[in-house]
């Protein structure tokens, strides 16, 4: 006996999809799983899933490029939500009555294509008009300002939208980097074009397609884009800065080349991104402090409040999400300078690669808080150049410098670096150019330690008199662990031949003869 065959035209039809079921039953769990658990829909089938990482899971195995599907209106969600809350609806009222009900669900999907025709009607009504003349006063005052952010809307959206489709078929075909290349560049450009336009004032914040788009290329985009940009875009929404937040390191930040604070006899700061430099004079401020309190006999004392006020109102704005390449102090650096300092670096979200401070004085400011400093801004690398009174450093000052990826120390007078500290050492590129208390026995057993790949150091330069002295034995050796010591008098500069270049290699024996050593950092 045969199978009983049902008809296609017998077959109830989802209305929110193209899915059919042969009885109302199911087709009631299937509406049921629209609007419950099963929200996620693959934009290049037809299958759904309860989560998230289940639809991302099912478009990487079959090569599927997914977007956010269209969220049911809460109308459908009404009439559904009614029709499902008595189970006996349909036993008892038929199949006509559910499909009933199932249209009365679609009206309100069908209410939001509505909006869409009107805006069609919007587009053909300003479409005779060219750019400069929607952009002309006499246009944006004959016409209301929501119909003109209306036709806005509706003309940037249907240009992404247009793209999004040619975009998904590539995905299907497969696509090549030079494609996502192009998309990328494009939504960049209309992302960055239409907050700029005077007449976009008022958008709405869902113009721009984000949950629209796959993840990959939101992030690619994300790329593209600078912190300066995201300020000036009106439209990212509350999803966006999600996903914002999660893939915030791979965004373009400020990149500041160098910012100098030198507070000697005036407070100014230099400020140099991408090639422009900026210098910020805090005079006028201390100018303005002396003449409202003349009673003030001395010039530091009356200004040194304001520099501080000054100093952190200007480091708010300029270290915004920034990352800075160099940052130099100069000078005139106290425990309150320091905690204001490391404070707006820490809560403008700054990152510092290289630090820099000259002529420290290390009896006038406190070891912990110097310490403290230190750990609020860890940048990659220290440079001390003439710091003031030198042994007064503390152990763990030096600790922490010496555990740095580079650092540079320079000075005439006596540094406290001993045998112990040098041990502690996890430095690949430093430099030692001052007088230490570093022995012969340390010196070589630094130097053992290099060879046998406990410490990976590319080159370092140590101030000793004990350069010299090195025998043949240990030269041997150091040359067969792809070292290589050149002595020059009162230096002794370690290099590490295997990570070097070529050209550099060149210039070893250059350096041998010379009396300079250069500063590598």
């Amino acid at each position: 006996m045969e199978p009983l065959k049902i008809e296609k035209e017998d077959f109830l039809k989802c209305l929110l999809c193209d899915v059919s079921t042969p009885s109302k039953y199911e087709l009631l769990q299937h509406i049921y799983r629209h609007l419950t658990y099963r929200k996620y829909q693959c934009s290049s089938c037809t299958e759904l899933f309860y989560t998230e990482e289940e639809r991302e899971v099912h478009c990487l195995e079959r090569g599927h490029i997914h977007t956010y599907g269209m969220k049911v209106s809460a109308y459908c969600e009404l009439y559904v939500s009614m029709l499902l809350r008595d189970s006996e609806y349909a036993f008892h009222n038929g199949s006509e009555a559910a499909v009933m009900q199932r249209s009365k669900a679609n009206l309100g999907c069908n209410f939001d294509r509505a909006s869409e025709s009107s805006l069609t009607d919007v587009h053909n009504t300003v479409a005779s008009f060219s750019h400069d003349q929607l952009l002309s006063s006499s246009f944006l005052i004959g016409f209301n300002c929501s119909f003109i952010n209306l036709f806005i809307r509706f003309r940037f959206s249907r240009a992404v939208e247009e793209f999004l489709v040619s975009y998904n078929q590539k995905m299907s075909r497969g696509i090549s980097d030079g494609d996502t290349t192009e998309a990328t560049s494009k939504l960049t450009i209309n992302l960055r074009d239409v907050p700029q336009s005077r007449t976009s004032v008022g958008v709405c914040q869902e113009t721009f397609p984000w949950s629209r788009l796959p993840r990959g290329l939101q992030v690619k985009i994300l790329q593209n884009l600078s912190r300066s940009d995201l300020d000036n875009c009106q439209l990212v929404n509350r999803e966006m800065f999600g996903l914002i937040r999660c893939n915030e390191r791979l965004m373009k930040r400020r990149v500041i080349e160098y910012m100098g604070i030198r507070c000697q006899s005036l407070l100014y700061l230099n400020c140099s991104e991408k090639g422009v430099s900026k210098v910020i004079d805090l005079k006028t401020y201390c100018t303005i402090r002396k003449a409202s309190d003349p009673s003030r006999s001395t010039y530091q004392s009356a200004s040194q409040p304001l520099w501080l006020h000054s100093l952190t109102t200007i480091l708010h704005i300029v270290l915004k999400k920034a990352d800075i390449l160099h940052l130099e102090i100069d000078g005139g650096l106290t425990d309150t300078m320091m905690v204001a300092i490391s404070l707006c670096l820490s809560n403008a979200g700054c990152r510092v690669h290289m630090l820099t401070i000259s002529h420290l004085s290390a009896e006038s400011v406190e070891q912990s808080m110097l310490l403290q400093f230190f750990h609020n801004i860890t940048p990659s690398g220290i440079c001390l150049l003439e710091p003031h009174a030198p042994r007064s450093l503390s152990q763990e000052v030096l600790f922490f410098i010496v555990g740095r990826k580079h650092f540079y120390l320079s000075c005439s007078d006596t540094i406290p670096i001993n045998n112990y500290i040098l041990a502690q050492l996890t430095a690949t590129d430093f430099c030692i150019a001052s007088p230490n208390e570093i022995t012969y026995n340390g010196l070589i057993s630094f130097a053992q330690r290099l060879a046998s790949e406990k410490r990976n150091v590319i080159r370092g330069i140590i101030y000793s008199d004990y350069s010299y002295v090195f025998d043949q034995f240990s030269l041997e050796w150091m040359r067969d662990a792809g070292l290589k010591l050149i002595s020059v008098k009162p230096y002794a500069l370690v290099v590490s031949t295997k990570q070097l270049k070529t050209e550099e290699r060149r210039h070893l024996d250059d350096l041998t003869n010379s009396s300079f050593i250069p500063c590598y950092l």
